[in-house]
């Protein structure tokens, strides 16, 4: 009885982990979007300036 306990815990954690990978890989590619985004729009404004 205890060992299936100990076990349905375990599960429930590693679930718990899993889910917290998936949303740190989800927050880390959102991240990059939003640098990327940022990035090319300062590049653009900087090749816009050079040519006026």
């Amino acid at each position: 009885m205890s060992l299936m306990l100990l076990l349905v815990n375990l599960e429930r954690i590693l679930v718990s982990l899993m889910l917290l990978l998936v949303n740190l890989v989800i927050l880390l590619v959102n991240l990059e979007r939003i640098l990327v985004k940022h990035r090319n729009e300062h590049a653009f404004f900087h090749c816009h300036y050079d040519a006026s």
